[in-house]
């Protein structure tokens, strides 16, 4: 048999229309679709037909029991509580409502979509189910899993937390471009002084140099100062939010879906702490402005001829050393 669980009032135990309503294929079609489970539309009638006689009186969860078994998924576990005790991860779900059984699922931040057995979909406020008994089942795979795969949730949760805005990218990238660019200016401003104010004694042609040099000095210092408060920003906020995320879930966290050690949830926490650590340290300046030593390697060659070639073989090595590990 499959495994049972569910927290059912004495109100609802005593309730003969939610006891004798049955559970009809199409819904329950629908959300074992919705859990990837594929099931023939006539085994899922039969089995519903068979451990649903008509005007019998069945606990719900019993009915919800009996279709699985007859449709030989004995690995899920049906569940049932009522909707105002019920976790809303769980969702979708089945909910008694008006008289019948419908499917439901998240809709908005504060409405749910239901599905009933006949009719189009509508949007409820999820208060009007309040009393209501909820009926959904899980399978072995939706408890805590091995300690292997804390590290890439980690990186998943925060990747998707970084893209919730895009803006800050091409804010980042805009001032990363501009401040490559800029960086040229100081070589052609000593190949200048060397090539036109030193043989000459142009003082003139110094002065105005030195004045443009001192302007690009302070817009690459000016937007250096820009991308690093967009960054600093961004890792403020994102901090926040997932440290806020991780601290609502560990208070939800049920008892029957928590990790077998605690070894487990310290694992994960250790990815995140190192994902984040990773996002936050200037690893990403270097992954930024990587791409432009290509671009560099251009403007040597451009001025330089073969010179660039040195700088081309000495680039592994640099990163080589760079990426190397520093002792202690």
């Amino acid at each position: 048999m499959i495994e049972q669980s569910g927290v059912v009032s004495a109100e609802q135990e005593q309730a003969p229309l939610v006891l004798t309503v049955p559970i009809t294929p199409l819904v329950l079609g629908r959300l074992m679709k919705k859990n990837g489970l594929s099931v023939s539309p006539g085994a899922l009638a039969n089995s519903c037909d068979t451990f649903q006689p008509k005007g019998a009186r069945i606990r719900p969860v019993e009915r919800l029991t009996g279709i699985l078994n007859g449709l030989e998924h004995r690995q899920l576990r049906a569940c049932q509580l009522q909707w105002d005790r019920m976790d809303r991860r769980q969702l979708p779900a089945l909910v008694f409502h008006n008289g019948q059984w419908a499917y439901v699922e998240p809709a908005t931040e504060d409405t749910v979509s239901l599905t009933p057995p006949a009719g189009p979909d509508y949007h409820l406020d999820p208060d009007a189910l309040a009393q209501s008994p909820v009926l959904w089942f899980r399978g072995p795979g939706k408890t805590a899993r091995s300690d292997g795969g804390g590290k890439g949730r980690a990186t998943s949760l925060l990747m998707q937390e970084l893209w919730k805005d895009k803006r800050w990218f091409f804010e980042v990238a805009a001032a990363t471009v501009v401040i490559n660019i800029l960086a040229v200016a100081s070589s052609l401003f000593a190949m200048q002084v060397y090539d036109r104010v030193v043989p000459t004694f142009a003082y003139a042609t110094l002065t105005a140099l030195v004045a443009v040099m001192a302007i690009i000095v302070c817009l690459d210092w000016a937007l250096k100062f820009i991308r690093a408060r967009i960054t600093d920003s961004l890792a403020h906020q994102t901090d926040i939010s997932i440290s806020r995320q991780l601290f609502d879930h560990i208070m939800n966290l049920r008892l029957d879906t928590r990790p077998n050690s605690l070894g487990v949830l310290t694992s994960h926490m250790k990815g995140l702490e190192q994902t984040r650590n990773f996002f936050s340290s200037s690893i990403i300046f270097f992954m930024t402005d990587l791409p432009f030593c290509f671009f560099f390697l251009g403007v040597i060659y451009i001025i330089g001829g073969r010179v660039a070639f040195v700088y081309a073989f000495l680039l592994p090595i640099a990163l080589v050393l760079g990426g190397w590990p520093s002792g202690g």
